[in-house]
């Protein structure tokens, strides 16, 4: 087992509809360890979204504790909440989230002047490298609207690493994406993933995905762990397949 990163002990999360209480996690334990690659599968419902939102900062557990490298995350203020999103972890959602208006550079750019971390000329120095490193380095004036799926995809990928996080945490990426195109963007988060010691969480529906991408997978049924296993399929298959298309 490798050095702990996020712990849950007992984490509970209720929903009230007038009477009627909903657990959307049912009393969960979980460790995940820094550098790994898992993912968290299951039916609608099975609670795979309260956790990564959990895991984002962007929900607080009814009941447990969430501890990011041995530090309480459910108990911080708002304020210490967003600079933890904004620090230490990045999103990929599946509908991109990009900002109409403002051009693939802008959109990378924005995280880091939110971070308020750089210079303007330093923020667009940075954010071209990182549309360069995800292959978009001639589109980085093109705005969502004048790209495809996959490149919108792709720009949303580099405003995520834009202030190098610990945790990528990406929400059905491809989801909205035809099979070619998505297996292209696994194959891209797969490399990221090889670099450093970057944790990537893939909450998706596609098991077959999963089982070939990831090297952990968690199986959510009724807010319970169903399955805490690896994959059928190791992550090296997925890698000779980028090498066989390349």
């Amino acid at each position: 087992m490798g050095e702990t990163l996020v712990e849950l002990v007992g984490v509970r999360r209720e929903y009230r509809f007038g009477d009627t209480v909903v657990n959307a996690l049912a009393g969960m334990d979980l460790k995940i360890e820094r550098g790994s690659f898992m993912a968290i599968i299951g039916r609608s419902g099975s609670g795979k979204s309260t956790l990564l939102n959990i895991l984002g900062g962007l929900d607080r557990p009814s009941h447990g504790e969430v501890l990011i490298e041995g530090s309480a995350l459910h108990t911080r203020r708002s304020d210490d909440l967003a600079a933890y999103r904004r620090n230490t972890v990045g999103f990929i959602f599946q509908s991109f989230n990009l900002i109409a208006h403002l051009t693939a550079l802008e959109n990378v750019a924005l995280p880091l002047r939110l971070a308020g971390k750089m210079g303007f000329f330093e923020r667009r120095k940075k954010a071209k490298e990182l549309l360069e490193e995800v292959g978009l380095g001639e589109r980085v004036t093109h705005r969502p609207s004048e790209l495809s799926g996959g490149e919108r995809q792709r720009v949303a990928i580099a405003r995520a690493l834009a202030n190098d996080p610990k945790i990528l945490l990406a929400d059905e990426p491809t989801g909205n994406l035809d099979s070619k195109t998505a297996k292209e963007i696994m194959g891209m988060i797969l490399e990221l993933h090889a670099k450093g010691d970057r944790t990537v969480i893939l909450v998706t529906h596609d098991q077959e995905q999963a089982e070939r991408y990831c090297e952990r997978l968690l199986v959510l049924e009724d807010g319970k762990v169903k399955e805490d296993r690896p994959p059928k399929i190791h992550t090296k298959a997925a890698k000779a397949d980028e090498e066989d298309a390349s």
